[in-house]
């Protein structure tokens, strides 16, 4: 419970809690830069937190209108209040809720690093490795390849 508070409040990976969930805005981030966790699999992976952000704005709206209407009673402007609200709290709960979200699909195993990028990394890392201990060595072998 504490992990998922922490990472949700402060925007943070699920899995390393840590990285940064959100480039700039409310886009959010391919992969983890920390630990290379794939925020989204698919292209509607964000609908759900868009649905919760949109049905919490909505109840925030037509309760601070409500308590609205209870103290001026019935007034044209009323509905310019209630709009402005439900957007504004949509726009104020919408990185919560994304947050909220990617945790929830992390819990369940749908948010995971992608392994072939990990094993990729690891033979990138290990060809360079190979390349700068046998710097002296390539030359003359791609020399041989050309020659022929």
């Amino acid at each position: 419970m504490a992990r998922m508070l922490r990472a949700t409040l402060l925007w943070r990976c699920p899995e390393c809690c840590r990285g940064p969930l959100f480039e700039r805005g409310y886009r959010i981030r391919a992969t983890c830069a920390i630990c290379g966790v794939r925020f989204e699999r698919s292209d509607g992976a964000g609908s759900g937190a868009m649905w919760i952000a949109q049905m919490l704005g909505t109840a925030l709206g037509f309760g601070i209108g409500g308590l609205l209407w209870m103290h001026w009673g019935s007034a044209a402007s009323l509905t310019w209040w209630i709009a402005g609200t439900a957007c504004i709290s949509i726009l104020a709960t919408y990185r919560h809720c994304q947050a909220w979200w990617t945790w929830l699909l992390w819990a369940t195993g749908m948010v995971f690093a992608d392994r072939d990028d990990l094993s990729r990394r690891r033979e990138v890392r290990e060809l360079q490795r190979a390349w700068h201990a046998h710097a002296s060595a390539w030359p003359r072998a791609v020399r041989r390849v050309r020659s022929r």
